[in-house]
């Protein structure tokens, strides 16, 4: 598990055989965010290619949420809550295996089982797979 504590955070998400990691959703089922999630202020993912980028927003997310908030009630019932709010996001969950550029609010933090953290300071450093 990964303390994320500084502004800036670089590493991957993902545990042993990729046949038995899970990937870390950013939503619970009812639309919320979750625990730790208020924290953050952009998630980026380094796509394969490795010059693409994907990315997920608190902005937005709130944006979304205002936007959800003000819509009549025939809307929301013909829409599912989760679909609007993550709506427009590149990404809605961290992927095993794959490279995360995690930015928090300064002074908090965020827990993130089966994160690892990059640099030369951590134990994991340098670290791509298990085998």
């Amino acid at each position: 598990m990964a303390n994320l504590e500084d502004n800036n955070s670089i590493g991957w998400y993902g545990t042993g055989p990729c046949d038995d990691c899970s990937d870390f959703l950013l939503y619970e089922s009812n639309g919320d965010l979750k625990s730790g999630m208020e924290n953050v202020v952009s998630i980026t993912q380094v796509k394969e290619g490795g010059y693409v980028y994907t990315s997920w927003s608190a902005a937005h997310d709130q944006k979304q949420r205002t936007v959800w908030d003000g819509l009549p009630t025939q809307v929301k019932t013909a829409t599912d809550k989760i679909v609007w709010i993550k709506d427009g996001q590149g990404i809605t969950e961290l992927k095993c295996g794959a490279p995360y550029m995690v930015k928090i609010i300064e002074g908090t933090s965020m827990e993130i089982e089966d994160f690892h953290l990059a640099g030369l300071g951590n134990p994991d450093a340098g670290r791509v797979s298990e085998e």
